[in-house]
């Protein structure tokens, strides 16, 4: 949200609570929404604003806050790390930022800032999101069936708004044991025009030289935004944000390159308020990509241009509409180090070639969502996205219908329902910068329902279950492949198979925000891959994850908090396709976090802090990989993977 904002901030807490834009027939907030715990408790004096993260509206109990993000033990202050606490969620390793979301890979996952689409969305290892906290309003779980203006993902969208225009000059700012980042804002042209700018850059490479001097990392990032007010109706905004990783290893032979990425994006708009509750967007996005793989020797890139119109308008008091098109074209080099290309042997230089090479492909589509007030207890969203899909000689078309459902059955009782399908391109199981695979003659697709119920208790307490199920055909996932096939997994990620995926998800919340308040999440999942004839669990088939978080204000600006998660062992890779059906699991996993806090003023709205975090501070190993010969099973165990963070913090 890039519009100016006047209104003068009480004290110094601001609540924001979020709902999908309304008309005249809007529902109001239902008793435990945030906006009404935070109006009923009684904030510290340094609360920071509360930001709300939330899931579409028919699953509400996809919501925490920004207060909650930066008091979860082990989520380091990044709203984005707090996703992984929420059911449906499942871990590839301990703190690893990417996950598997309700049985399909985080490559089919979207994540998007401002309306524009990220790359990838955390810094390498166990960095933190690539958007500093500040700039972010809220982040927003889609787990599936998700709104049709996202489109070309098949599981489901994570989606971040920007924070709302500051009234005066202030920021944020942060120094930790491993990076410092800082965040300023400021209105200009007497409150017509609001901009803000900040980044994050890490010293690692600094701290990790004194321990491990032949190893170099280094990441970075930044965001800028700003917009102007031409009229009262008319608004032009510019957003720009890009990031840097790096990892290379100092070995006998040379350096080797084992991880470089960098992405930028610069998104131009145009907002008019058209009248009667209407209003259309018109944006244009540039961006440019690279990613090196095979330790450095090849390197891929990428030079995207895309625009998008937006139009949100009420057709009658019980009638919301929300429409628009797109359309992206991407244009992809490949280069092989000419140094370098000898040590490439032929057959993988010409399967990155032929699935990754240089070309241009064009992308477009248009969509339609609909609000609907059927009666005062019952609200439908149908909606239907159509894409045209074109590489070469290759041209695809897809339809994406889906329908959600809520129905109020008391004011403490919801239930909720949704099903839709989804298409992607082919794509690789964790998203990077400027590798996108060729089209193919096949979109991955999906078939996605769910059924839950919602119970709001007293002490604003919430329970929530809901039942998922999912379909996937002609699913990209390289960790499948690779395990059936007993290859490396890049050079089977286009093998392409078919899964189903379906699941029960628990939710017992309480807010965060709240003196005494924390969460308790647990999912009972099952994900199959099939191959041909042959049938395995998915890659990270955990079949329970559990997860629990407490915190208390213990007074005087002090605050303390503790969280703990458990899952089970996947399957392990086989010798033979005919194991893969019933494979030996890798052990369970589990650890505990904790985080200790304590604040004081800064000036008449601000405050400082200092933040002590620990994640596993039971100092637990985790099993990462485990193979299985006919005759003995090996697990690769790595850890104990114990991050502390010390950090100072300021809000002014």
């Amino acid at each position: 949200m890039l519009g100016r904002r006047r209104e003068k901030l009480c004290g110094s807490a601001l609540v924001v609570s979020l709902f999908v834009e309304t008309t005249s027939f809007a529902q109001a907030p239902p008793a435990d929404s945030d906006i009404d715990a935070a109006s009923e408790r009684e904030p510290s004096d340094d609360a920071p604003a509360e930001v709300v993260v939330h899931g579409e509206r028919p699953q509400p109990e996809r919501r925490v806050t920004t207060t909650e993000a930066r008091r979860l033990p082990g989520a380091f202050g990044d709203p984005f790390r707090a996703i992984e606490t929420l059911p449906g969620v499942t871990p590839l390793a301990s703190g690893a930022p990417y996950f598997y979301l309700r049985g399909a890979p985080p490559g089919n996952i979207g994540y998007f800032f401002d309306g524009v689409q990220v790359p990838t969305l955390f810094h390498l290892a166990l960095g933190p999101s690539v958007i500093h906290p500040s700039l972010i309003e809220s982040v927003t779980l889609y787990p599936g069936p998700y709104p049709a203006r996202f489109g070309r993902f098949g599981a489901g969208i994570i989606a971040a708004e920007s924070a709302p225009p500051a009234t005066e000059l202030g920021g944020e700012a942060s120094v930790r044991l491993v990076d410092a980042g800082a965040v300023v804002k400021a209105p200009f042209a007497s409150y017509r025009g609001y901009a803000a700018a900040g980044g994050r850059y890490s010293y690692t490479g600094t701290v990790l030289s004194l321990i491990v001097p032949e190893i170099e990392v280094s990441y970075w990032d930044y965001q800028a935004l700003a917009s102007y007010e031409l009229t009262p109706d008319d608004t032009l905004a510019i957003l720009w944000f890009g990031e840097s990783d790096f990892l290379s290893e100092d070995r006998a032979g040379g350096v080797t390159t084992l991880y470089d990425t960098e992405f930028h994006r610069l998104d131009l708009r145009y907002d008019r308020k058209l009248g009667s509750g209407s209003k259309l967007r018109v944006a244009t996005t540039l961006g440019t990509d690279h990613s090196k793989l095979e330790q450095g020797r090849v390197t891929l890139g990428s030079r995207t241009a895309a625009v998008r119109v937006e139009l949100t308008a009420p057709l009658h008091r019980a009638v919301l509409m929300h429409t628009g098109a797109d359309a992206l074209l991407g244009r992809y080099s490949f280069a092989v180090d000419a140094s370098l290309d000898s040590n490439l042997s032929p057959g993988a230089a010409e399967f990155y070639r032929r699935s990754l090479g240089a070309r241009d492909d064009v992308t477009s589509g248009a969509w339609l969502d609909m609000e609907l007030l059927v009666s005062p207890g019952i609200r439908l969203e149908p909606g239907v996205r159509v894409d045209l899909w074109n590489s070469g000689d290759t041209t695809l078309v897809s339809a994406d219908p889906r329908v959600l459902a809520e129905i109020d059955a008391t004011k403490s009782l919801t239930f909720t329902q949704g099903v839709g399908i989804a298409h992607q391109r082919p794509s690789y199981t964790i998203p990077l910068a400027g590798v996108q695979p060729v089209l193919g003659d096949e979109l991955q697709t999906s078939l996605q329902a769910s059924s839950g119920v919602r119970l709001r208790l007293p002490e604003d307490v919430t329970a929530s279950m809901t039942v998922y199920g999912a379909i996937q055909l002609h699913l990209t996932d390289a960790f499948a492949s690779s395990r059936i096939f007993n290859t490396d997994p890049l050079s089977t990620f286009l093998s392409p198979s078919n899964g189903r995926s379906f699941g029960l998800e628990l939710m017992l919340s309480r807010s965060l925000a709240r003196k005494l308040g924390g969460h308790l999440s647990y999912t009972l999942s099952r994900s199959e891959r099939t191959f041909g004839p042959i049938s395995t669990p998915g890659p990270f088939d955990r079949t329970h994850v559990l997860s629990g978080a407490l915190g208390y204000e213990l007074g005087r600006r002090w605050r303390a908090g503790a969280r703990g998660t458990f899952y089970t062992g996947f399957p392990m890779d086989v010798a033979y396709p005919e194991a893969a059906a019933a494979p030996p699991r890798t052990a369970p996993f589990w650890r505990l976090d904790w985080r200790v806090e304590k604040s004081w003023p800064l000036g008449a709205n601000g405050s400082w802090s200092v933040v002590l975090e620990v994640l596993n501070t039971t100092f637990n190993r985790e099993t990462v990989r485990g193979s299985c010969s006919a005759y003995v099973c090996k697990s690769e165990i790595i850890g104990p993977v114990t991050v502390p963070s010390l950090g100072v913090e300021a809000v002014f």
